[in-house]
């Protein structure tokens, strides 16, 4: 264990180093995606979302092969890691401080207190109570999405295996499938969990239990230098090229020359195709369950409820190694062993790890709802003409649905990526093909193992896509109005 605590100091080290160099320069990220108002904002959007959506485990399979081989030495190894989580970290910084829950406290109210400070007041207490409200005023974003940054770097798994770089993660990971004891692996885990829970939890809390909501805001930050736009603009270009759009091109690529022979190994490719579908299939019962669990949360149990269920709730954001293991000791008690070999432990797994993000994304949706136009919408539905009722439930998709939709679609990408839970509570026969595929990335890249990256990022995909076209026809019949109505409201 000795051995442990040195891996997850260093990786605490790393984790707070990276932090303190990424966080101002979300900051100014954020500041340069509010001055800017046109086509350009949506170029600046797209780019940003391409790191934090690209899956880590392609991007590690991309790089894993050349790292290992090429890169030989230890440091030039954590060097070029360091690399990778910093452009994959600052945009998913950026998001967490532009969508940051917002502050009662101004700028002009804290400059109001420092004014109130009494001749006899100490120093000590002038600093503390400044520093008190600059924290619950406007460095409450920057807290927020440092926190995030955190939980996501000291929890950071895929890339750090497949790049061969040490992480506690890692190390923990190879030694609970290596057959560590289950009380030892839970007694290493403990002091970890325990740390990322205390830092995460109040991201949490804040978001789901605030009802403050947004207010919009006409005014936009001064426009940033030239120079700095520009190298924002390389920035935002690389990020997008190294973590998503290189490695995308490279699995495409491969792909079709791996494709062919793919499909000619029938065992091969049924063996491939039933792992995607139990992957999707615990992704969407895990998803479905954890968005209805979320919005009850934020939205309809009272305050007081709210708040104790918020604090079990938070108990994902430990990770989902320390959930895995967590699982695996709870479904060895006698009541709950028969479920042992089924697929429950990795829903509920998946459940209990997805429960935060859904939380925090669930009171973001709830900070942009505009309460009145909701109300007219509903108002609509007790108009006696069809042709206003059909438009009420399209309002009412445009206003909830495509949000909702939104947020299901982001737990099942998670769900369906995440390695950890699946690897350690599936059951032997039930192997999810993104594990499989985690497993076979260590010891080759090959044409064949390629296809079969591509197929796995590409059906679900193709899935969501479908789902949305349907959903969309469906709304649009929905809203059109029907041959009756055209005919007693002519035109």
């Amino acid at each position: 264990m000795t051995h442990f605590t040195a891996v997850w100091t260093w990786t605490l080290f790393r984790s707070l180093v990276l932090i303190l160099i990424a966080l101002p320069f979300c900051g100014l990220v954020v500041r340069w995606f509010r001055s800017t108002r046109d086509w350009r904002s949506a170029v600046q959007w797209s780019l940003l979302i391409v790191p934090v959506l690209f899956p880590e485990l392609l991007t590690g399979y991309a790089y894993g092969q050349m790292t290992r081989l090429q890169l030989t030495g230890p440091w030039i190894r954590e060097l070029w890691f360091d690399l990778l989580l910093f452009l994959r970290v600052v945009p998913i910084g950026t998001l967490l401080w532009y969508w940051a829950p917002p502050t009662s406290i101004s700028r002009e109210a804290i400059h109001l207190r420092i004014l109130a400070f009494r001749t006899t007041d100490s120093p000590i207490r002038r600093f503390l109570t400044s520093l008190f409200y600059r924290v619950r005023g406007p460095g409450r974003a920057a807290l927020f999405a440092g926190s995030g940054l955190f939980l996501w770097l000291f929890q950071e798994f895929e890339l750090a295996s497949l790049l061969a770089v040490k992480s506690w993660t890692v190390w923990l990971f190879d030694a609970q499938a290596e057959g560590l004891p289950l009380s030892e692996s839970l007694t290493a885990v403990a002091f970890p969990a325990f740390a990322s829970w205390v830092i995460g939890f109040w991201c949490t809390l804040s978001l789901a239990g605030s009802r403050t909501q947004i207010v919009a805001d006409s005014s936009r930050p001064p426009v940033l230098p030239l120079f700095l736009q520009v190298g924002l603009w390389i920035y935002l270009v690389g990020a997008a090229f190294l973590i998503g759009l290189y490695p995308f091109i490279l699995i495409g690529l491969e792909s079709l020359q791996g494709f062919a022979i793919l499909i000619g190994n029938t065992l091969q490719f049924r063996g491939l195709m039933e792992g995607i579908l139990v992957a999707m299939g615990s992704a969407i019962i895990a998803t479905i369950l954890t968005d209805l669990v979320a919005e009850i949360l934020v939205i309809r149990i009272r305050k007081w409820w709210s708040g104790i269920a918020l604090l079990v709730a938070s108990f994902g954001l430990v990770g989902s190694l320390a959930v895995a293991l967590s699982m695996i000791a709870v479904f060895q008690l006698p009541v709950l062993l028969p479920l042992r070999e089924t697929s429950a432990p990795v829903i509920v797994g998946l459940m209990i790890w997805l429960l935060p993000r859904a939380i925090v994304m669930q009171g973001i949706r709830q900070f942009l709802r505009s309460p009145m136009s909701e109300h007219a919408a509903e108002l609509l539905k007790t108009a006696s003409d069809g042709k206003r009722q059909r438009a009420s439930n399209h309002l009412n998709w445009l206003i909830r649905g495509r949000s909702q939709f939104g947020i299901r679609c982001l737990l099942f990408h998670w769900a369906y990526w995440e390695l950890s839970l699946p690897h350690l509570l599936n059951p032997a026969g039930l192997v999810p093909a993104p594990v499989r595929l985690y497993g076979d990335a260590h010891f080759a890249r090959n044409a064949v193992l390629t296809a079969k990256a591509g197929v796995i990022l590409f059906v679900p995909v193709m899935t969501l896509i479908v789902i949305w076209m349907l959903v969309q026809a469906w709304e649009s019949m929905r809203s059109r109005p029907t041959s009756a109505s055209r005919s007693r409201h002519p035109h």
